[in-house]
């Protein structure tokens, strides 16, 4: 073999060298770019995972109704699990839980969650609870029941006749929705001019043919008659009669 083949063959083999290690080169930093890829894709799958739950988390606490656990231990109470609705919140059914509290029907599943005590007062009830009715008595205490179904009491005596149907009368009228002089006003209004036989509502109807001038009454009406949840607290004072 001459001296020139010989150059020839080891310049191709040099060649062929150079080059395989060259791709193996670029075949270790495409391997190593993938592998960070993926490192850094799930990387970033796991913090967006962190996100998603940090996102439940608030979500959950926001909610008026719970699933953690330490909400759905059960106790050896008395009161009965319900079955039939007693009520609504937030367009959803509500459920007696068994312990004294409540669960709403949070899917079609029929799967319950209970309500934080918090959110109770904003409970639709489809009837009074026992709270209810015992808070009823507590209040109505010295209350008188009148034929319309209200409960008065007369804190000043009047004097004189009382209006009939069609009198021309001027009184004072307050409200409240959750106590007599509470934090929830409902009306307040000095000497209003009415005809009996126009003032709305027959218990206050009722109230203002019974009274004297100058009486002031107390007047409970109960939720069933008031078409909203809770009962409405009342005050008239008879100033005049205007006309008879």
């Amino acid at each position: 073999m001459e001296a020139g083949e010989r150059i020839q063959i080891s310049a191709a083999i040099s060649i062929r060298f150079v080059v395989w290690h060259v791709l193996l080169w670029s075949s270790g930093c495409v391997s190593a770019f993938l592998l960070q890829q993926r490192s850094g894709s799930g990387h970033l799958q796991m913090m967006q995972q962190r996100q998603m739950h940090t996102r439940r988390a608030m979500v959950t606490a926001q909610q008026p109704w719970t699933a953690w656990p330490e909400q759905q231990q059960k106790s050896t109470s008395p009161w009965p699990v319900g079955e039939r609705a007693v009520g609504l919140f937030d367009g959803r059914n509500v459920y007696r839980d068994g312990y004294g509290g409540y669960t709403i029907e949070v899917n079609f599943e029929g799967e319950r969650l209970p309500i934080k005590p918090q959110f109770y007062q904003d409970i639709k009830f489809c009837f009074e609870t026992e709270d209810e009715t015992a808070a009823r008595r507590s209040v109505l205490a010295g209350f008188t029941e009148a034929p319309s179904g209200a409960f008065y009491q007369i804190v000043t005596p009047g004097e004189g006749p009382s209006p009939t149907i069609d009198d021309m009368v001027r009184f004072d009228d307050k409200a409240w929705r959750d106590t007599f002089n509470g934090q929830k006003r409902w009306l307040e209004e000095s000497r209003r001019q009415w005809r009996v036989s126009d003032v709305p509502y027959d218990w206050k109807r009722e109230a203002l043919t019974a009274m004297r001038v100058g009486e002031v009454r107390l007047i409970v009406v109960p939720t069933e008659m008031t078409g909203f949840k809770g009962p409405k607290y009342s005050e008239i004072k008879l100033n005049a009669i205007l006309s008879s």
